[in-house]
């Protein structure tokens, strides 16, 4: 362990610490039937007919291999009920493309679309509203409407716009006003235009889209986003990108330079571990193991990528986990109530 800084130390040890408990650990803490999930699934996609209008008019710069065009509501109903999720907070895929702000009108619909779902099934969705980004002014407009009309549960936004991403200072009125509301940010990849897929042959899912989410992460760190808008909850999707493999050699290179350390006072393992991160497509043991150990499992939310990855792979993998009972629990359900106490209430 020698170079090692005294965080990156403890880092190291305590994720051999967990891998050797996790290995001990039956596969599931309670006898088989005895745990009903009543899961809250925090990354469960919908498609708006003016998303599919969007699609189909050519303007998206890039559209994901997997073929989603079976989607149905009622199917998404029926599979949340046949693999415990009670209720699922949507959002519409990403819009990727040159944005410019030119379909802010296409984004409303979207969000009036989702909370009408919402106000159809109180006990079933919430939804997060699409920000018009990188157009802010539109953005401040959409969050007053989103909350004060559509009653949102939070915002979504995708890692990078235009070559900026979240941390970049023209966007920091949006992160006053989501501060002030101590709003919910739900961030989810799509392939940065910055760079296609850079391997041939792996598609921009299997590589682009976790690192893209990672930079972003390091981004709202670096400038200080993090720490000067404690009140916004992020949710990270896919487990928070590659994040837990580097965030201790992140934070060396932070504590090595003056004008960042200044910006991240804490530091950045006091930033990191107050981020929320889903379980989509980061089910699988190393993944989680290094959740675990950054977020915590109080952090750690559940998530299937739906119509992307059907929800029974999710809640098959969830299941799979070798966590105690009260962290299953908490994944399961309990961390997002503690965000979206609404559903507390049904």
């Amino acid at each position: 362990m020698d170079g090692m800084n005294l965080w990156e130390r403890r880092q190291f040890l305590a994720a051999l610490s967990a891998a050797g408990a996790a290995a001990m650990l039956p596969g599931s803490a309670l006898a088989a039937g005895a745990y009903k999930p009543r899961r809250i699934d925090v990354h469960h996609h919908v498609l708006p007919p003016a998303y599919n209008d969007f699609v189909a008019s050519g303007k998206s710069t890039f559209v994901s291999p997997i073929d989603i065009s079976k989607w149905t509501l009622q199917s998404a109903i029926d599979d949340m009920a046949a693999n415990g999720v009670e209720t699922a907070i949507v959002s519409a895929p990403d819009f990727n493309g040159n944005l410019p702000g030119d379909i802010v009108d296409v984004i409303r619909a979207c969000n009036e679309w989702q909370a009408q779902i919402v106000r159809d099934n109180p006990r079933r969705f919430g939804t997060f509203g699409t920000l018009p980004l990188p157009n802010v002014d539109a953005c401040l407009k959409e969050v007053t409407y989103a909350y004060d009309t559509l009653h949102v549960d939070g915002m979504r936004a995708q890692p990078s716009y235009n070559g900026k991403y979240l941390g970049h200072a023209d966007f920091a009125p949006i992160w006053d006003e989501l501060n002030k509301r101590k709003g919910i940010m739900f961030v989810h990849p799509t392939q940065p235009q910055c760079c296609g897929p850079v391997i041939p042959n792996a598609p921009s899912a299997t590589l682009e889209f976790p690192y893209d989410t990672t930079r972003t992460m390091t981004d709202l760190l670096l400038t200080g986003t993090f720490t000067k808008y404690p009140d916004i909850r992020w949710i990270f999707s896919h487990g928070g990108g590659v994040l837990p493999m580097i965030a201790g050699r992140i934070g060396n290179t932070l504590s090595r330079v003056p004008r960042l350390r200044e910006r991240v006072p804490n530091g950045a393992e006091y930033e990191f571990k107050k981020l929320y991160v889903d379980t989509a497509s980061a089910f699988y043991p190393a993944s989680f193991a290094g959740m675990a150990q950054l977020y915590g499992t109080k952090h750690i939310l559940f998530g299937t990528d739906i119509p992307y990855v059907p929800i029974k792979e999710g809640a098959e993998g969830v299941s799979k986990l070798k966590v105690d009972a009260k962290a299953r629990a908490d994944i399961d359900r309990n961390n997002a109530l503690g965000l979206f106490p609404r559903l507390q209430k049904i």
